[in-house]
């Protein structure tokens, strides 16, 4: 990216600033949900490390993120702070914040282009059969996300950030769980590399940075089937992050 500024902070500023001055300028508003991201309240490990118990929580903001180190995340941490500044200076509308980690799910088109089925297409694609480096990633599925959008909107006593996710995972993991649905048709990474072999080799191999920062189950869903074949998600539940793709019991209940 050539202007992070350009490119990323001040779209995600102005987005949110021309909302939220929609809010304020419309009578009838009265709660506001902003999707934001996990990247808002944390960068990477530097922030982790100084946080008790290591722990991400609704109160945590990312402190490490700037113009030249993660600035998607900076740009995430700006604008939600902006939205929480504009709503501290009226008293008509209320706001709540969604915070997921790395969506992932099934398409709502036939030809999806978000960077969740970018991945996924990376991961079948063989680019990544020597194996992926163990990269820990939080993760969600895009029906939760939407699920908790509803619930912020809606519920009277929503306030606040909001933190959704499912697990912790990683590419290697993922696979793991892939391979029953999907081992025999695709070239799935079987084997955990080290980090700079991996960022080493992937140029020659045709990997993207992000293919190394974003996992799911739920991407299992996000694998298109082959011409003829069902997917091997079609029968299966709604959403195992902590399973299979193939396996077959319900979800638990919320």
């Amino acid at each position: 990216m050539q202007d992070p500024q350009r490119d990323l902070v001040d779209p995600a500023m102005h987005g949110t600033r021309n909302v939220l001055q929609t809010a304020n300028d419309v009578d009838t508003v009265e709660r506001v949900v902003l999707t934001s991201s996990v990247a808002a309240m944390t960068g990477d490990a530097k922030d982790v490390v100084r946080l008790p118990g290591r722990t991400v929580t609704e109160e945590t903001w990312n402190t490490t993120s700037s113009l030249t180190r993660e600035p998607y995340s900076f740009s995430k941490t700006l604008a939600e702070k902006e939205a929480w500044r504009i709503e501290q200076g009226q008293d008509r509308w209320s706001l709540v914040t969604i915070n997921p980690g790395l969506v992932i799910g099934p398409a709502l088109n036939a030809d999806p282009t978000s960077e969740s089925f970018s991945i996924a297409r990376q991961m079948v694609s063989g680019q990544a059969r020597f194996g992926a480096p163990r990269i820990a990633v939080a993760v969600v599925d895009v029906r939760e996300v939407a699920y908790a959008h509803l619930a912020a909107a809606f519920l009277p006593k929503a306030q606040g950030r909001h933190l959704v996710m499912a697990e912790t995972t990683d590419i290697v993991d993922l696979a793991r769980r892939l391979l029953p649905a999907y081992g025999a048709r695709y070239p799935l990474p079987r084997r955990a590399v080290p980090k700079p072999i991996a960022n080493a080799f992937a140029p020659a191999s045709g990997l993207e940075r992000g293919f190394y920062g974003a996992t799911s189950a739920s991407i299992c869903e996000a694998i298109p089937p082959r011409a003829g074949k069902p997917s091997a998600c079609a029968t299966g539940p709604r959403n195992t992050p902590w399973k299979t793709c193939s396996d077959s019991s319900p979800r638990p209940k919320r």
